[in-house]
This record gives C-alpha cells, sequence and structure tokens, in this order.
C-alpha cells in the first residue's frame, strides 16, 4: 500500500465514524492503543478492526515472538526524520513513509507480560476507583446536591469541578473525566460549544474504556445531540486532541498510590 492508497483509507474510515455503531467501535478500538497517532489507530482499525496488541516484524523478533509465514501486515505511517540544519541537538520531520505491523494473533513465539493496569468489571466499579481520580485530577473536586439538571461542571472562574453527588459511582467517574477533559482542552478556549462537548465526551468515553467502564449508552446519544452533521469535520479536528487528553488523564490515574482521602464536598 502506497502512501496515496493509504491517505485514501484513512479518508474513507474517517466518513464512516459518525455512524453510531462505527464510532462506537473505533473508540472502544483507539482506547487499546495509547502509543500510536490518531491517524495510525485508524489505519490499523481499517484493516484489522480485531486487532489487540501490533508491531513490527523486528520489535516482535525483540519480544520473542515471530510473524507467521503468509501473513499481511498492516500499513501505518512512519516519519521521515532528519537533523535540524540550525540546531544539531533537533530533529525535524520532512515527510512520512508507510511501514507495516503485525497483530499479535499473526504472530507465535513467547507469551507477553501482563501489562500492570486498571481492570474492573462492566457492572462492578468500585468506590476507590472514583477516589483515585478525585487525587490525581489536576483540579480541585466537589460533589454537589443540586447541578440544575446537569451531571457535572467546571467552573472556568477558579478551575475547579463539581459532580452530582446522587449519581451512581460510574456515572460519577464519566463525568469526572468528562469534566477533566474541559479543563486540559478547554480553560479559557474560545472553542464553539458543539466543539467542546465532542471533545469532552470522546475523551471521558477514551477513559471509560481503559478503566474497564462502558459508557456507550450514555456517550453515543450525547454525542449526536450535540454534533449532528458537523461530526466528521470535528472529528477530523479533535481526535489529535481527544487521544492526548484521554492518555493523560489516563496516565494520571495509573500514577496515584491507593492511598486516598475523601472527596471534598
Amino acid at each position: 500500500m502506497n502512501k496515496n492508497e493509504a491517505m485514501n483509507k484513512l479518508e474513507s474510515h474517517l466518513k464512516r465514524l459518525f455512524d453510531n455503531a462505527e464510532w462506537a467501535n473505533f473508540l472502544k478500538f483507539a482506547a487499546s492503543f495509547p502509543s500510536y497517532s490518531f491517524h495510525n489507530r485508524l489505519m490499523i482499525w481499517a484493516q484489522n478492526p480485531d486487532a489487540t496488541y501490533v508491531a513490527g516484524f523486528k520489535e516482535w523478533g525483540k519480544k520473542g515472538r515471530y510473524v507467521k509465514k503468509g501473513e499481511k501486515g498492516m500499513a501505518i505511517f512512519a516519519p521521515l526524520v532528519k537533523k535540524d540544519k540550525n540546531e544539531e541537538t533537533k530533529s525535524v520531520i520532512y515527510g512520512f513513509r508507510t511501514v507495516y505491523v503485525f497483530d499479535i494473533e499473526q504472530t507465535a513465539g513467547e507469551p507477553l507480560p501482563e501489562a500492570p493496569a486498571v481492570h474492573l468489571l462492566h457492572q462492578e466499579v468500585d468506590e476507590q476507583l472514583l477516589q483515585r481520580m478525585v487525587d490525581s485530577c489536576p483540579f480541585p473536586v466537589h460533589e454537589s446536591s443540586d447541578l440544575n439538571g446537569a451531571n457535572g461542571a467546571f467552573y472556568h472562574t477558579d478551575g475547579h469541578i463539581e459532580i452530582l453527588g446522587t449519581n451512581p459511582i460510574a456515572q460519577k467517574i464519566k463525568t469526572l473525566a468528562h469534566e477533566w477533559a474541559h479543563g486540559l482542552l478547554h480553560h479559557r478556549s474560545g472553542l464553539p460549544p458543539t466543539i467542546k462537548e465532542v471533545e469532552a465526551e470522546s475523551t471521558a468515553f477514551l477513559v471509560c474504556q481503559a478503566l474497564g467502564i462502558d459508557s456507550s449508552d450514555y456517550t453515543f446519544g450525547y454525542l449526536i445531540g450535540w454534533s449532528g452533521d458537523d461530526a466528521v469535520e470535528i472529528l477530523r479536528d479533535s481526535m489529535g486532541r481527544i487521544q492526548q487528553a484521554s492518555d493523560a488523564i489516563v496516565a494520571a490515574i495509573n500514577s496515584v498510590d491507593t492511598t486516598h482521602s475523601a472527596i471534598a464536598s
């Protein structure tokens, strides 16, 4: 697959994302590949939506595994880098080329070690996970008994978050991720409300996926209500920001120890 073919594939699959099921499937898929760019996550998904762990031919060799005979790689984009003429200590990207990766199911060999991560059952959410988020959030978090019909709010005047205290734990977690995303992406931002809400709720969905919580029933109705016919254009412009915000939130949560304090109220 050459660069033009790869770009065409990227474009065609991007246009499918507004379909409710397609968008849900892609965001769930993207949560499994935090080290890849948005474009490369989309490229992998377009070629193998069942992929779970991918690497290049040589990288699999370093892990004690080999690509099975006859397996076809998935094309992704790799940067072309050269030294900066003005500053020798810096490198600059001057283009991209297509390289190929393979899913773990296309390989055999030594088993991979389990990576430490947060794992929760779908309907069983530990209250300590919410506290872990509160402890790791860079914005003060308070619970409120009444938010005028809202589940949460980010207050730009002083940079604090409020979540509705009467909601179930899973809903509080999703709401906190949503408001946290607002704080990261939209503090003193002049973006239109539609873009802000699509970015924040998509970020929350990715965070919930990483934590083992499926927020599909809430998230996709919310997104469709906000984005309308502008969905593809918003996603095209925003998915890189959504990915960065969700990765930052999950990394912060995973960096917190198991010592917890009470949520402010």
